[in-house]
């Protein structure tokens, strides 16, 4: 077959004129289609779709890592991350932002893809944060348009965009995407105390 039956090509949104008469790429059914087409060894993808939709992604994320926290979860730049060191690692940008929002207060991440993001995303998510997700190219006027949209109070960010946002007359508190939060001497040794 050409594929559309089965979402249409890897990595693309097939188009409403694709061959498929019928078809529904819109929404939900496209996202499905896709899911089907890379699941191919699942004998039910839509039940795992919907089980995976059931729970949220912090809560995954601590399942896998009380499961298997040894286990290899991605490779970022070359470098492996387990399930229990990014488990960690969320834990304490949780822990830090504990002070900084309430849980549905958002929190922007201009940063590119990297072992940063993925902490940084993780533990917004931990801390019931909603992650505001800013392309790290964006510009003065973008990145302010999202903070004033978003009430976005930190920023995790990439350098390109913390100088950018760091000019804004309301600047969230801007902390490197690179070096996010990781215990008590990353913050004993930001806030001027000891670490415990």
């Amino acid at each position: 077959g050409d594929g559309l039956s089965a979402g249409g090509p890897p990595g693309g949104r097939p188009s409403a004129d694709a061959g498929s008469a019928g078809a529904d790429f819109s929404g939900a059914a496209w996202s499905r289609a896709g899911w089907r087409a890379q699941l191919l060894a699942v004998a039910d993808p839509d039940a795992l779709v919907d089980a995976l939709g059931a729970v949220p992604i912090p809560v995954l994320a601590a399942e896998s890592a009380a499961r298997a926290p040894d286990t290899v979860a991605l490779v970022l730049d070359g470098q492996p991350f387990t399930h229990g060191a990014l488990d960690l690692a969320a834990a304490a940008v949780s822990g830090w932002l504990r002070r900084r929002i309430g849980p549905g207060d958002r929190v922007l991440l201009a940063a590119g893809s990297g072992p940063g993001f993925v902490q940084c995303y993780l533990g917004t998510l931990r801390r019931g944060g909603v992650a505001v997700l800013a392309n790290p190219a964006s510009t003065q006027a973008e990145l302010a348009h999202l903070v004033s949209d978003s009430g976005a109070r930190v920023a995790f960010a990439d350098p390109g965009p913390a100088s950018r946002l760091a000019t804004l007359d309301r600047a969230p508190e801007i902390v490197s995407a690179a070096d996010p939060p990781s215990g008590p001497a990353w913050l004993g040794a930001r806030t001027g105390s000891q670490a415990a």
